[in-house]
């Protein structure tokens, strides 16, 4: 009975090691993140969205790698050779490559919705970058989520007003985009309340 004791105590830590390491194995498996953004996102918005994006996933305890596609331009269909990209991407969705897909602005949400159309359970869509206004073009399933943009210009100007009455001028910085031109509109709208600025 000692020696059963004995070969259990010395072979005990072996398999545990060993279910450890297969453990461990699993998480330093990569998983995959595609990110869809605008070819003009500057370094510092692309340091900031996948640096610390990734920073605090890695944390998770599984690593993740991102793979980005750039859209050249806005409103227009994709070249030849960005069409052949995207169908293979697609192809890759499909098939689960990814596990999550962020679309960084409304032509990257476009872009997945008009390409990506088989995307598997287990993938998820994280969307961001888009105002508010544009929440009815974010497909409703379980499996996509994200951050709207909700600009106020009218209580920024009066917070401004507020802080700094001296002031008589704004600059106000906003994207080319769809979400941009929304956000000029409603600063327009806005500053009407302020003639002296």
């Amino acid at each position: 009975m000692m020696r059963y004791i004995i070969c259990l105590l010395f072979f005990l830590p072996l398999f545990t090691a060993e279910a450890a390491g297969e453990k461990s194995d699993r998480n330093l498996c990569s998983q995959k993140i595609l990110m869809i953004s605008q070819f003009n996102v500057s370094y510092v918005q692309y340091y900031q969205l996948s640096s610390s994006f990734l920073n605090r996933l890695n944390l998770s305890g599984s690593s993740y790698t991102l793979d980005r596609f750039d859209i050249e331009s806005f409103g227009n269909p994709p070249r030849q050779e960005k069409h052949a990209e995207l169908q293979a991407l697609a192809e890759q969705v499909k098939e689960g490559k990814y596990k999550i897909i962020v679309c960084f602005g409304l032509p990257a949400l476009e872009l997945a919705n008009q390409y990506f159309h088989s995307i598997p359970p287990s993938s998820a869509i994280i969307v961001c970058g888009i105002n508010s206004s544009f929440k009815d073009k974010i497909p409703r399933k379980p499996n996509v989520t994200g951050v709207l943009q909700e600009v106020n210009p009218a209580q920024n100007f009066a917070l401004i007003r507020r802080l700094f009455p001296q002031k008589k001028k704004i600059i106000l910085l906003a994207s080319w985009n769809e979400t941009g031109k929304k956000v000029r509109e409603a600063a327009r709208e806005a500053i009407r309340l302020y003639p002296e600025m």
